[in-house]
């Protein structure tokens, strides 16, 4: 489980536009990892 703050940052890049592959290489997670919390969103 991640950290809240995490969780939002991903959220937040999703938002403003950035694919999980961005968001996994700028927050140093996995893109699975990245997919996963935004897919739960939707």
């Amino acid at each position: 489980m991640r950290e809240p703050e995490e969780i939002s940052a991903i959220l937040r890049l999703n938002e403003l536009g950035w694919d999980s592959k961005r968001i996994a290489r700028e927050l140093g997670i996995s893109r699975n990892t990245a997919k996963d919390y935004i897919a739960a969103r939707s």
